[in-house]
């Protein structure tokens, strides 16, 4: 736990000692699957530029397993509740997170399911995020075979 603090506090802060850090981190997981969802975690929870685009590529890491419930939770969840950077103006959060659920979808429902209650506030965001995140919602609404859970959890965002 005392790593995993220190990593949390360097998490945000780009440069060679976060690198380092991460890097002892995940050597020393090594094995220990839930250590590992906490290095993931960890980093979808930091606050530096370009997160959503270190998640996306988090996603295509080797100890990264999609179809595997607790790491789609410990590193989209987390991210979806990184409010700075999931509400981003560009909206590179909600594509992250909408491509995501369309990818568990088919995997996992009841994972992707959870996920799209990430979306469930849209109508209280500005009108610029509203408009980014009805988009992405009818995008997932629009995709063949979805399951009756994610399907249901859009409708229901939509109402």
């Amino acid at each position: 736990t005392d790593k995993l603090a220190a990593l949390g506090c360097l998490v945000s802060h780009l440069g060679s000692e976060r690198d380092a850090a991460l890097e002892t981190f995940h050597r020393d997981a090594a094995g220990a699957p839930l250590v590992l969802n906490k290095w993931f975690a960890i980093q979808a929870g930091a606050d530096h530029a370009g997160l959503a685009d270190r998640v996306r590529a988090l996603k295509t890491h080797p100890d990264f397993v999609l179809s595997n419930p607790n790491s789609a939770r410990a590193l989209l969840s987390t991210f979806s509740a990184n409010l700075a950077h999931f509400h981003a103006a560009d909206g590179s959060g909600y594509a992250l997170v909408a491509d995501s659920i369309i990818e568990i979808d088919k995997l996992n429902p009841q994972v992707a399911a959870r996920l799209v209650t990430s979306f469930s506030q849209w109508r209280s965001f500005d009108a610029s995020r509203q408009a980014l995140v009805e988009g992405h919602l009818r995008r997932i609404l629009a995709q063949e075979k979805l399951s009756r859970d994610t399907l249901e959890n859009v409708q229901r965002c939509l109402k």
